[in-house]
This record gives C-alpha cells, structure tokens and sequence, in this order.
C-alpha cells in the first residue's frame, strides 16, 4: 500500500472556488491561489494556469504508484513520461517567457526544455515526480508574479517566428496542461480506473461505462451499468 499514492479513503467533492484538489481527510494537495486581481491580465493567466494544474494533479494522484509504467501504445509516453513532459513543458513555456531577453526561436524546443528544466533527476519515482508536479505549480507562479504589467504586455517571437504578447504564452501554458491533464484522464479509462474529475462532479454514481458495439451499424452507445 505504500506505494499507491492516492488519497486514502477518496471522497470526491465539488472543485472549490480557488484551485485545489481534494483530499479523502478534507486537506488540499495545494494551498489554494490568492490573487490580487489589481495586477492585471497576468494574474488571470495565474490564476487560470494554477487551476488547470490542480486538475492534472488530481488526475495523476487517483493512478496508483504501480500502474506509472502503463502506456497505451508502444509508441505513447508511459504516466511517468507523461507526467514529466508537464513538468518540464510548464517550466519551459513559462521561463522563457518571463525571460526579459526571452525569445523562442533562440534555441530548439529540446535546449529550451534542458536549459530551463535540465536540473531535474534523469531517473525519478512517481512519487518524486508527483512531488515535483506540485513544487513546480510554485515555481512557475513566482515566475509569473515576479514582473509586472509592462513585462507581459511585451511582444516575445514564438518557435515558429511569429509573435505573441508574453502573457498569452502563460495562458498557452495553461492550455497545455488541460490537453495532457485529459490525457491523463483517458489513460486511467484504458486501465480501468474512474478519472478524478468524474469522480469529483458524480461522486458516488461515477463509474466505468459498458460500452456495447452494435456491429451491423459500426455504432456504439454508452450503457450506464447497474451498481
């Protein structure tokens, strides 16, 4: 049992006002977000992006320790691989951009990835890697705070050449992190396990849906199971 990570005796509630994820004793898996919204557009992309983050460590935390190997494809990144690109990705997006000299064409994708999360162990168990998803919401966010306004109303070039407002890319950060938080999701379907959202919004009626194949209409319909 030690090495399933999930919270014990999960209760699933609805999402609280500010980020947060739940615990079954009634704690939160982070502090929720305090944001003096004086600050500026920025400090919705704050907020937003802190958001989306307690949602893929829900996620991760309801995939039990021993189940990280599961990939669902030989080719597809297994949950640690999965759950290290998010943690190096949001370091990568959200440093650059806070760099005043900041620029996404000056290096590849892979150099921007070493250069602003390279410190990171080669090897890590999910249970650091779990760690590490929750201390680096942290780190991302003082990165975020530390410059005012006139830095993120800032032009920055993207890796295509094009250019955005630095602000935007903390919101493209956020993005991210839904589209592989919902990876997440689909890879705790595919072993059998009911996702964290789900078992928030539907608690004790959340539960794996029979999907039944009708094959002379190549159609399907999703069958709640009786329980």
């Amino acid at each position: 049992t030690s090495t399933d990570h999930r919270q014990a005796g999960w209760s699933p509630v609805a999402r609280p006002a500010h980020p947060g994820v739940s615990c079954g004793d009634g704690t939160l898996a982070c502090e929720p977000t305090e944001i003096d919204m004086s600050d500026g557009v920025h400090a919705d992309a704050i907020e937003a992006f802190a958001y989306a983050r307690m949602g893929t460590i829900g996620e991760a935390k309801n995939i039990p320790a021993e189940r990280w190997d599961f990939r669902p494809h030989a080719n597809a990144k297994s949950v640690s691989e999965l759950v290290r690109h998010i943690i190096e990705a949001s370091l990568m997006l959200i440093g650059e951009a806070a760099d005043p000299e900041g620029d996404f064409t000056r290096r590849s994708p892979a150099d921007h990835m070493s250069h602003h999360a390279g410190d990171m162990p080669e090897a890590m168990s999910p249970g650091e890697l779990l760690e590490t998803l929750e201390s680096s919401l942290e780190t991302c966010k003082e990165r975020m705070r530390a410059l005012g306004e006139d830095h993120w109303s800032g032009d920055i070039k993207r890796f295509d050449g094009e250019t955005w407002k630095r602000v935007t890319y903390l919101f493209y950060a956020g993005a991210h992190e839904y589209y592989h938080c919902g990876q997440l999701a689909t890879y705790a379907r595919s072993m059998g396990l009911v996702p964290a959202l789900t078992q928030q919004i539907h608690g004790d009626e959340a539960s794996m849906p029979t999907v039944r194949i009708t094959r002379a209409t190549s159609s399907s319909t999703m069958v709640k199971p009786s329980v």
